[in-house]
């Protein structure tokens, strides 16, 4: 018998304010088994593509972005972290 594990898939679209381009228009999701943060961008027509995947070294469960462009990031651990990543 084989099992299926479920994937879960958490995005958010980001579209920060005050001319900060560098999430514009991506979905920023967290990995819990690749324990990364990924960018995904969508065309027009609908076609999804992977732009960047940063390693994190830890499971990725919730992702935020503050107007000025800062990337917030909860790690799924029992002491887990937030962490901060800003964009140059």
């Amino acid at each position: 018998m084989r099992s299926i594990i479920p994937a879960v898939i958490l995005a958010t679209r980001m579209c920060p304010s005050a001319g900060k381009t560098t999430w514009r228009d991506s979905f920023l999701i967290g990995g819990l088994t690749r324990q990364s943060l990924i960018r995904v961008t969508v065309d027009q027509a609908g076609h999804a593509q992977q732009v960047d995947r940063w390693n994190m070294g830890a499971r990725i469960c919730n992702v935020v972005v503050a107007d000025d462009g800062t990337v917030w990031m909860l790690e799924d651990e029992d002491r887990g972290r937030l962490l901060e990543l800003t964009p140059r």
